[in-house]
């Protein structure tokens, strides 16, 4: 029941963000929301490199806020950016890939930063989170480098 209270927020500020993410795309661009969001997701994940015993659980559902928040300013726009460039007959082909690729992507990930988690967690369980949390950074971080090489796009 802790860890509901810890991850609600988080989702609930996730959902009303993509909301939000929709019109400000349709202002600034995929590329903007999506480098905010990047670095949003890597300094909000900062503070779990530091998790021990005594660690707030305020303290983690502020971050994971900020995280979720981060995701949903890269995953809205620019997944509506992608699929912006397929013509009309292939756009449910697209979205079949986009969904399909989002969710291979999020278990290949998961089981790598799982398996760093692991190997790490032999010598202490707070140096396997570490390495989890900084793997997560790291992703953000080229996340960021990527979007980077986008083309900024300007919407009605």
């Amino acid at each position: 029941m802790t860890s509901a209270f810890v991850l609600l927020p988080g989702a609930i500020a996730s959902g009303l963000t993509s909301l939000v993410a929709g019109h400000l795309y349709d202002r600034i661009g995929a590329k903007i929301l999506g480098l905010v969001g990047s670095l949003t997701v890597a300094i909000s994940m900062i503070p779990f490199l530091f998790l021990n015993i005594h660690s707030s659980l305020i303290m983690m559902a502020i971050c994971l806020i900020f995280k979720m928040i981060g995701n949903a300013l890269v995953l809205t726009p620019l997944t509506t950016e992608a699929l912006n460039v397929l013509p009309n007959p292939l756009l449910k082909h697209g979205t079949a890939m986009v969904n399909t690729l989002r969710q291979v992507g999020g278990s290949i990930g998961t089981g790598i930063l799982v398996a760093i988690q692991t190997f790490y967690s032999t010598r202490s369980p707070f140096i396997g989170a570490r390495a989890f949390f900084m793997g997560i950074v790291l992703i953000s971080i080229l996340r960021f480098l990527l979007i980077l090489m986008l083309k900024q796009t300007k919407h009605a």
